[in-house]
């Protein structure tokens, strides 16, 4: 499974990776340019934005481009999020 998140501070992305690491994670700062951005997100299965650190416009890119994505606001959101997303697919069909 391949997911992006936007916004979360390297600290973060290192402790994510070590929690999950049959997941395999895209991240970038809202420093980043927004084509990098769109790039890493529409590669992605799912795509988790860090709400208080990502600007407006590159969620309106993003949304003008189709890209559907789920706001996180903080760790804990973040982890129900990739939680859910490996939980569905293991699901069977």
């Amino acid at each position: 499974m391949k997911i992006f998140i936007g916004g979360l501070l390297p600290s973060r992305q290192q402790r994510i990776r070590e929690l999950y690491p049959g997941v395999d994670f895209t991240f970038a700062s809202d420093q980043e340019g927004r084509r990098r951005w769109l790039s890493r997100a529409q590669s992605a299965e799912v795509v988790i934005i860090d709400q208080g650190r990502t600007s407006h416009s590159t969620t309106q890119l993003l949304r003008s481009k189709g890209v559907s994505y789920q706001f996180a606001d903080g760790n804990a959101a973040i982890q129900r999020i990739i939680e859910s997303a490996i939980d569905n697919e293991m699901e069977p069909e």
